[in-house]
This record gives structure tokens, sequence and C-alpha cells, in this order.
């Protein structure tokens, strides 16, 4: 569902319109609001609710959440905009693949030609494998200030590499204010003679605040801004599973997350 629900909203809107891309851009955000919230009423909330209530009352709150949803989307059935699927995407990679494969040799092409029927591929397939664009890269090179992304001229506001790039920025930051409130934590646990000690450390939890502030920035650019570049730069055959390859790479961090913990 979550690689699924990104790009069916990108198919909504057309991208080669002005406003419909703009209009495009912010169902991400709005996606990513969702997810937010629905993150902050499952660990609050239904956390309560199960500690409290019961697990079975909690699973059921669940339940019906999930019934509202599939009821208010069978509600849109009618004016959703769908795009049926050509065939399929992997069938595709391995036509371009096999494709480059013979041109390394022209004369084992014409003769693999004359012997096999088989339907050419389309010049439109390649996009499968189509790679980023120079033009692309170095436009992400060069990152302006988020206040004035309504000078550059991109129909969407600002770029998912602009986005990206304040991402790459703010990570670093997020990092050093966490080692500076560990090691004053680390500090004020030695004056008080806490070392080791399974006691609680007089110290604020507000510390905590700005670094969570920072890595929440972080996480606005950086899942919005992957969110749409696997989104809008993959072809319409294989949206979904860049969708699903962001997913992969947000599972396979929170992995490695736990293992260096």
């Amino acid at each position: 569902m979550r690689a699924n629900i990104p790009s069916f909203g990108g198919d909504q809107f057309n991208e080669y319109d002005p406003t419909k891309s703009k209009k495009r851009s912010s169902v991400l955000n709005w996606l990513t609001v969702g997810l937010s919230i629905g993150s902050i009423i499952g660990l609050i909330f239904i956390v309560w609710i199960e500690d409290n209530q019961g697990w079975d009352l909690g699973l059921l709150v669940c339940g019906l959440a999930v019934l509202v949803g599939m009821l208010v989307m069978v509600m849109g059935l009618l004016f959703y905009r769908i795009q049926c699927p050509k065939g399929s995407p992997v069938t595709r990679m391995l036509q371009v693949m096999e494709k480059m494969s013979l041109r390394t040799s022209f004369i084992y092409q014409v003769f693999v030609a004359a012997f096999k029927k088989r339907r050419l591929i389309l010049l439109e397939n390649e996009e499968e494998l189509h790679q980023v664009t120079k033009e692309e890269i170095i436009d992400g090179e060069v990152l302006p200030t988020y206040k004035g992304f309504k000078v550059i001229g991109y129909r969407s506001g600002i770029t998912h590499q602009q986005r990206t790039g304040v991402s790459f920025i703010v990570t670093p930051v997020a990092a050093c204010l966490a080692a500076f409130i560990e090691k004053n934590r680390k500090r004020v646990a030695a004056d008080y003679g806490l070392i080791d000690s399974a006691s609680r450390v007089p110290m604020s939890v507000m510390w905590l605040l700005l670094q969570f502030i920072v890595v929440a920035i972080n996480d606005v650019f950086a899942f919005v801004g992957l969110l749409e570049f696997f989104n809008s730069e993959t072809s319409r055959g294989m949206t979904s599973i860049g969708t699903a390859i962001f997913w992969c790479v947000s599972g396979l961090s929170s992995l490695l997350a736990s293992y260096f913990l």
C-alpha cells in the first residue's frame, strides 16, 4: 500500500500542466502530513488504549480506521484518473538489456534478428533503465535558499534535488547536536557521581528538543524529496517500483541504525 499510494496520487495530475504539476507535488506533502499524524495517533492514542483498555479494543480501533480509509477510497472511484498498466516493466527492462547486449556485434545482431521471430522493443522501453540527466544533476549541485523557491521558475516551487540537498545539510547538524547533548549529559552525570548508575540524571529533557526539531526538518525535506524523486524521475511503468525502492532504502537505513545502537 505504501508503494502504491504515492504513485496513484501522482497519476491523478498531468505532469505537463504547470498547475496540475504543482498540485502533484502537494500530494506528496499532504501524504507526509497524513503519515505523521497517523504515527502520532498510533504511538500515543492507540498505545494508551491497549495499555489501559486492552489489546482487543486497540486492535478494534485499528481495524475500524482501516475500514474507514477503504470506504473513503471507494467513494472516489468514479473520479479517479486510472492509468491502465501496459505490460510488465520487468519484461521491458530485460528487453532493453538484451538489446544492449546485441549491440556489441552488428553481425551477431543481424544473425540473431534473422532467426528470432521476436517483436522489436520500442524506444520508450528504454525509459525503464533511463539515468538521471546531467542537467538534473547540475541542478542539484547548487542549492539556492528555500526562501527564493518562487524565483527559480520551477513549476512545483522547489525541486526534489533541492529538498534532498537541504536534508544533506541538516543531517550532520543533528548529529553534532546529539553529540554535544550527550557530552553534556555525561558531564552532569560525572558531577553528581551517577556514572554507570540507574538513577535519573538531574538534567532537563528539554535539551532534546533542539535536536528533535532539526531531525524533524531533515525528515520533512528528505522524505518528501526522495519520495518525489522516485515518483517523478521513473517512467510511468516503473512508478510503483521506484516508490517501493524508496521504502526499501528507508527500511534498510532503519535496520542499519538498529545495528549501530
